[in-house]
C-alpha cells in the first residue's frame, strides 16, 4: 500500500526563481523566523528522528528562537506553511 509519494518540485516543475519572488512576503514580515527555519532545514537533513517532520522542525526551531514548541509550530504554519499553500498558486 503506498503511503506517501515525494515529488522533487524545485526547479522541475516551475523555476527556482519564481518561486523566491512568491515567498518574499514571508521574508519581509517574519525575516527572524525565515533565518531560523533556514537553519532548521539545513540541520534536519543531518539528524535522525522518530517524531513527524513538522514536530521535529517545530521543536529544532523552538530552542533557536527560545520559545516554546508549540509557539514555534503556530509561527510555522502561519507564516510559512499557510502562506506559501498560496505562494504556489502564482507560480
Amino acid at each position: 500500500m503506498i503511503k506517501a509519494v515525494g515529488l522533487d518540485i524545485d526547479g522541475t516543475l516551475y523555476p527556482n526563481y519564481q518561486m523566491l519572488l512568491c515567498s518574499l512576503p514571508s521574508l519581509v514580515t517574519a525575516p527572524r523566523l525565515m533565518y531560523y527555519f533556514g537553519q532548521v532545514r539545513k540541520e534536519i537533513r543531518q539528524i535522525e528522528y522518530d517524531e513527524s517532520l513538522h514536530a521535529k522542525q517545530a521543536q529544532l526551531l523552538a530552542n533557536k528562537m527560545n520559545i516554546s514548541p508549540q509557539k514555534a509550530a503556530d509561527r510555522m504554519e502561519q507564516h510559512l506553511y499557510h502562506r506559501w499553500e498560496h505562494s504556489f498558486r502564482c507560480i
